[in-house]
C-alpha cells in the first residue's frame, strides 16, 4: 500500500458565497481529495457562507465549517487556521481562488518523491471574476510568465535560493500560499520584530519556513487559479501597505533574518521595482484626489529614501577619512557664464590639500572671465589660463593638462555639477590600479556606458544618493567614456601624447579611448559617482562650433582610415560599445566624405576593390524597378516621370497590374507610351502585393536578365540621384541589399529613417550609413542573387509584413541591409490617418502583425514578451478608430484578429463583404449560433466567435478587452497548458 499524507486545506471567507462555492467545487473536483477542509467564516452576522458549505457537506464530510465570534480580518483568520489545521501538509487559500483538478495529487506526489522538500509550489494562473485566465497585462502577468519558464520545471530548489529569486524580481513567486509541511511552521514566530505582515503574509509565511534551510519543489503544471478582483485585492490602501512590507522584506535587517545574501546592486534592482510601483500608485492617488493615502505613501517613500541617504552619508564619511593622492581638475570654458559658477562651486566643496582646478578659458566674450577671476582671487585651489583666442577643446585641454602638477587629472566640462562629494576618492580607488587608464562617472545626459539609465530606472531627487550607496565599489568595463568627465593619469597622457589636436572640437574622447584600448589599458565607469550634465552649452554659444566639429569628425575619419584602411574600419558599435546598440557612436560620427569608411560586409577592401566598383558604377549597369499596381495609375505615372528625370540612363520598369480592371490596364498602357520600350506590363489576378512583386522579380531575372532589382511602391517618387546612390551603396559596401530615407511626399519630414517608420511625419535625424533596423517594402534595392539565397517574398501574407519577414530571412543568411541617408524617395500618405482610414488594408495589417510575431516567437527570434507590444498596438488602433467613428476600420481590426486565431492566411476575398454587412445580417448569424448561458464554459473558438459578433454589433473597448483576453489564451496556450476554454 502506497504511503499517504494527511492533506488539510483552510479557507477564510467573508461575504463572498458565490466565490466560496466555486472554491469548494474546485476542491470537490480533485483527483485526490483532501483529508480536511476548514472554512472559517469571518462574518458572525449572516449564514450565507454556511449555506454554501452545507451544499457540499453531504457528499464531502471532510469539509467543516467554523465561525469567528467577532470579525478578525483575513490576516488573523489565516493565523487561526494555521493553528487548527491538523494535516501533515496544509494549504491556505482565499475564498475567491480555485484549485485545478490535479493540484493535491501532484503536490502530494512531490512531497513523497522528495522527502527533503518542505514546500511545494506550482505555476499559477491569474483569473478574473468569470474564472477566465488573465495574461494580457505585461507589467503584471508578464513578469510571472518569464519567471515560470525560467524556474518552474519540476525541480527541487534550495529554499534560500528561491527566496533570493523571489525578492530580486519583487514578486511572490508562490503567488499566494503554497503547500507546506505543518511541522515546519513556527506558529509563535510568524512576525518580524513585532511587525505583522498582512498584505504579504502568504509571502512571509513560506519565506519563514524556507529560511531555515528547507527545499522547495517547483511544479511545471498550472495547479492553482488566483483571482484578480480590482475592487478588493488590489485596493489602493492595501497596495500602500504592500509597498511598506516589500521595503521591509528588502531591508538589511530582514535579509539577515532570512539568512539570504544580496549584493547591494541586486538589492537596488529589487527595491527599484518596488519604488517604481509606488510611483504608479502615487499617480493613481493624485488622479483620484486621495490626499490621505498620498500622504501615507509619500511618508513611506521618504522614510526609506532618508535611510538610504543616511547609509550613503556613512560611506562618504569613511571615504573622507581615507588618504588619496591629489588631483588636478582641468576645465575648458568658452562663453559658459550660466554654468561655470555652479560647476566650480560643486568641485571646490570636494577638494583636499594638494588638489587644484585649472580653468583654461578660450577667449570667452560673455561674463565667464569675470566669474573666473573672482574664483581665482578667492580660492587657493583655482588657477586660470586666459587664451587670447579660441583654440578649441583638444588644444586647450592639453594646455591645462600640461600645466597640472598632480599625478591624477580629471577633464571636466563647464556645464556639469558634481553631486557625489567623494567623487575623487572613488575615482582614485579605481585609477590607482596599474591596468586602468581612465575612469568616468554616470550622468543624466551622457553617451552609452556613462548614462545613468543603464544602471537605474529611477529618475528622482535621490538618484545621486541612490547610486552612491547601492553601487559602492562597482566598476564597469567600457570601450568608450563620454568626454564630459574623464579621469586619467598624467603618465598615461604622456604615453598617449595627450589629446590629438587635429580633433579640434569633438571626437577627442572617442580617439582617446580607442588609443587607451590599443595600449591594453582598461576604461571603467564607476556608477557610484553621479555628475549632472547640461550638454552642449559651448556649442550653443558659438555657431561656428558645429562646423569645427564636422572638421574634427573628418580628421578622425582620416585617422581611422589610415589605421585600418578605407572601407575596413570596424563598425562603431564594435569599436566603442559592448553591445549591438549602435546609435550612440553613429550619432557622433556623421560622415559625408568618408561615408564608406566602415566595414559592413567583412570583405577586405583594397584600392583595387574600389577601382573595380567604380568601373561598374560608371558603366551604369541595368536596373529594373518592380512595382505592383492596384488602381494606382495616377501615382504610377508620376513615378515613371520621376524615373525618366533621374540621371540614371539604364532603367527598366516592370509593372505588375493587379487591378483586374480593363480601364486601369489601358491607363497603365498610356504610361508605357511616355516611358518607352523599357516599360513592361504584366497583367495578373490580384493575389496580393508579395505575389505581384514575385511575378515582377521573376520577369526581371528570367526575361530581362537584370542584376539589380529595385522594389518600389507605385505611390513613390524618386529624386535625381536616388538610383545612383543606392547602387553605389551596394557596390562600395559589398552588401547586396540597401534602402534609403523615405520622405512624406511634398515635405522635408521623414516617414522612414532606417530606425523607425510612421505615417505621422517626424524630423529627420541622420547618422550616416548603418545597418537598418528593418526594411520598408516601399523601397528595397538589391542584387538579383539575393533571392537565390533567401527565397522570394512570402505570398501568404498577401499584404503587409512580407517585408518584415524578408528582412528576418536576410539576417538568417547574414545579410544586413544598409540604410543610406544621402538620398531619398518621396512616399504619398493620403488622408490624415493613413491606414486607419483604409479598412481592407487595416484588416491585413492586423491579421499579419499577429502572424508575423507569432512565427518569430515560435522560431525563438523574438521573446514572448513581444506579444504584449503587439497587443498594446492593437488596443491603441482600435481605441483610435472608435474615437474617430471609423466603423469599417473597427470591424477590420475585429476580423483581422479572428482570422489570425482561425489560421486564415493569404487572400480573404470575403473581407470587403464582411466590412459592408448590415446589422440584420449579423443578427441572423448570431441567431444561428447555439448561444451559451452567462457563466457557461465554452471552447476558445466559440468564445472568439461570440465576441467577434458582439463587437460588430456593439463596438466598445470593454468588450474588446474580453476579445483580447481570448486572443491571449490562444497566444499563451503553452503557458496555460490544457486551458483551451473560457467562460462567457
Amino acid at each position: 500500500m502506497s504511503r499517504r499524507l494527511k492533506i488539510s486545506v483552510g479557507i477564510p471567507t467573508y461575504n463572498r458565497p458565490k466565490y466560496l462555492r466555486q472554491a469548494l467545487y474546485s476542491i470537490a473536483s480533485q483527483t485526490r481529495l483532501p483529508d480536511e477542509v476548514i472554512v472559517l467564516d469571518d462574518n458572525p452576522k449572516t449564514d450565507e457562507n454556511y449555506k454554501v458549505v452545507l451544499e457540499f457537506q453531504k457528499d464531502f464530510p471532510f469539509i467543516k465549517y467554523l465561525r469567528n465570534e467577532v470579525n478578525l480580518g483575513a490576516f488573523q483568520s489565516y493565523r487561526k487556521l494555521l493553528s487548527i489545521l491538523e494535516g501533515d501538509v496544509i494549504r491556505l487559500m482565499g475564498d475567491d481562488d480555485i484549485f485545478f483538478p490535479q493540484a493535491i495529487e501532484t503536490s502530494e506526489k512531490a512531497f513523497l518523491d522528495f522527502p527533503e522538500v518542505d514546500v511545494v509550489c506550482s505555476r499559477t494562473i491569474f483569473i478574473d471574476r468569470k474564472l477566465n485566465p488573465i495574461v494580457q497585462y505585461p507589467g503584471f502577468w508578464g513578469s510571472y510568465y518569464l519567471e515560470y519558464f525560467r524556474l518552474f520545471n519540476d525541480t527541487v530548489m534550495d529554499g534560500q535560493d528561491f527566496i533570493r529569486e523571489s525578492l530580486i524580481c519583487s514578486l511572490n513567486l508562490c503567488v499566494a500560499f503554497p503547500f507546506i509541511k505543518k511541522k515546519k511552521i513556527d506558529l509563535n514566530g510568524l512576525k518580524f520584530r513585532e511587525f505583522d505582515f498582512t498584505v504579504n503574509f502568504h509571502w512571509f509565511l513560506w519565506m519563514s519556513v524556507l529560511r531555515k534551510g528547507g527545499k522547495i519543489f517547483l511544479s511545471s503544471k498550472n495547479l492553482f487559479g488566483f483571482r484578480i478582483d480590482e475592487n478588493e485585492q488590489l485596493s489602493l490602501e492595501k497596495a500602500i501597505i504592500g509597498i511598506k512590507e516589500k521595503l521591509i522584506f528588502l531591508s538589511e535587517e530582514f535579509l539577515e533574518y532570512l539568512n539570504v545574501k544580496f549584493s547591494k546592486r541586486e538589492r537596488a534592482q529589487a527595491i527599484e521595482k518596488v519604488i517604481l510601483n509606488a510611483f504608479l500608485i502615487r499617480d493613481m492617488l493624485i488622479k483620484n484626489n486621495r490626499k490621505d493615502l498620498l500622504e501615507r505613501l509619500n511618508s513611506i517613500i521618504l522614510s526609506f529614501a532618508e535611510k538610504i541617504r543616511k547609509d550613503a552619508s556613512y560611506l562618504l564619511y569613511i571615504n573622507s577619512r581615507k588618504t588619496r593622492e591629489p588631483f588636478s581638475v582641468v576645465i575648458v570654458t568658452y562663453n559658459n557664464q550660466h554654468t561655470i559658477q555652479e560647476c566650480l562651486e560643486s568641485v571646490l566643496k570636494t577638494l583636499k590639500e594638494g588638489d587644484e582646478i585649472i580653468v583654461v578659458d578660450n577667449a570667452s566674450e560673455d561674463k565667464t572671465q569675470d566669474i573666473l577671476k573672482r574664483f581665482e582671487t578667492s580660492s587657493k585651489f583655482v588657477k586660470c589660463i586666459f587664451n587670447k583666442e579660441n583654440i578649441f577643446y583638444a588644444k586647450a585641454a592639453n594646455v591645462g593638462a600640461r600645466a597640472s602638477r598632480n599625478k591624477y587629472v580629471v577633464f571636466l566640462n563647464p556645464d556639469t555639477v558634481i553631486l557625489t562629494p567623494d567623487w575623487l576618492e572613488v575615482f582614485y580607488e579605481t585609477l590607482k590600479k596599474e591596468d586602468v587608464g581612465a575612469v568616468g562617472p554616470v550622468s543624466d545626459k551622457a553617451m552609452s556606458g556613462n548614462n545613468v539609465g543603464i544602471y537605474s530606472s529611477l529618475n528622482w531627487e535621490y538618484t545621486p544618493v541612490w547610486m552612491r550607496y547601492f553601487f559602492d565599489g562597482v566598476e564597469e568595463d567600457q570601450k568608450l567614456l563620454s568626454g564630459f568627465c574623464i579621469a586619467t593619469k598624467k603618465d598615461v597622457l604622456e604615453k598617449l601624447g595627450y589629446f590629438d589636436e587635429k580633433l579640434i572640437l569633438g571626437m577627442d574622447d572617442f580617439d582617446f579611448c580607442l588609443r587607451l584600448s590599443e595600449m591594453g589599458m582598461k576604461m571603467k565607469v564607476v556608477p557610484s559617482v553621479f555628475v549632472r550634465h547640461v550638454w552642449g552649452v559651448s556649442f550653443k554659444s558659438n555657431i561656428d562650433s558645429w562646423k569645427i566639429n564636422e572638421l574634427s569628425i573628418i580628421n578622425f575619419a582620416k585617422k581611422l582610415s589610415d589605421k585600418y584602411g578605407y572601407g575596413n574600419v570596424p563598425l562603431p558599435e564594435k569599436l566603442f560599445t559592448n553591445s549591438v546598440f549602435h546609435f550612440y557612436p553613429y550619432e557622433h560620427m556623421k560622415l559625408t566624405r568618408f561615408r564608406f569608411l566602415f566595414d559592413f560586409s567583412g570583405t577586405k577592401k583594397t584600392k583595387e576593390f574600389f577601382v573595380s566598383r567604380a568601373k561598374v558604377l560608371s558603366s551604369k549597369p541595368e536596373i529594373c524597378i518592380v512595382t505592383v499596381n492596384y488602381n494606382s495609375s495616377e501615382d504610377l505615372r508620376e513615378l515613371a516621370e520621376s524615373v525618366l528625370k533621374s540621371r540614371y540612363p539604364k532603367i527598366n520598369m516592370v509593372v505588375v497590374d493587379n487591378s483586374e480592371s480593363e480601364d486601369e490596364y489601358e491607363r497603365v498602357r498610356e504610361i508605357k507610351k511616355i516611358f518607352g520600350d523599357n516599360f513592361h506590363i504584366i497583367r495578373t489576378q490580384n493575389e496580393g502585393f508579395a505575389a505581384g512583386c514575385n511575378i515582377g522579380i521573376r520577369y526581371a531575372r528570367e526575361v530581362l536578365r537584370t542584376e539589380y532589382i529595385w522594389l518600389l511602391n507605385p505611390d513613390t517618387v524618386v529624386v535625381e540621384d536616388t538610383t545612383f546612390e543606392l547602387l553605389k551603396t551596394v557596390l562600395y559596401t559589398d552588401v547586396p541589399v540597401a534602402t534609403c530615407k523615405i520622405k512624406i511626399y511634398g515635405t522635408n519630414y521623414a516617414q522612414y529613417d532606417g530606425v523607425r517608420a510612421s505615417e505621422q511625419p517626424f524630423e529627420e535625424k541622420d547618422y550616416g550609413l548603418f545597418r537598418a533596423n528593418f526594411l520598408s517594402g516601399a523601397n528595397i534595392f538589391l542584387r538579383s542573387e539575393v533571392f537565390d539565397r533567401v527565397g522570394m517574398l512570402r505570398e501568404d501574407f498577401f499584404l503587409y509584413f512580407e517585408d518584415n519577414d524578408f528582412f528576418e530571412r536576410l539576417k538568417v543568411n547574414r545579410i544586413y541591409p544598409i540604410y543610406t541617408p544621402y538620398t531619398f524617395i518621396y512616399h504619398k500618405v493620403r488622408g490624415n490617418y493613413g491606414i486607419l482610414e483604409k479598412p481592407i488594408n487595416l484588416y491585413y495589417f492586423t491579421r499579419n502583425i499577429l502572424f508575423f510575431f507569432s512565427e518569430q516567437v515560435l522560431n525563438g527570434k523574438f521573446k514572448k514578451g513581444a506579444f504584449f507590444e503587439v497587443l498594446d498596438k492593437l488596443r491603441a488602433i482600435y481605441f483610435t478608430v472608435l474615437s474617430l467613428s471609423f466603423d469599417k476600420s473597427a470591424r477590420a481590426v475585429i476580423h483581422g484578429i479572428f482570422d489570425f486565431f482561425d489560421g486564415r492566411m493569404g487572400k480573404n476575398a470575403k473581407i470587403p463583404y464582411e466590412l459592408e454587412r448590415s446589422r440584420e445580417n449579423v443578427f441572423e448569424e448570431l441567431a444561428s449560433i447555439d448561444i451559451p448561458k452567462p457563466g457557461q464554459k465554452v471552447d476558445l473558438r466559440t468564445y472568439m466567435n461570440i465576441m467577434k459578433i458582439n463587437l460588430i454589433l456593439s463596438p466598445n473597448m470593454e468588450l474588446f478587452e474580453r476579445y483580447i483576453q481570448g486572443l491571449c489564451a490562444f497566444l499563451f496556450r503553452d503557458l496555460l497548458q490544457e486551458i483551451d476554454y473560457l467562460y462567457v
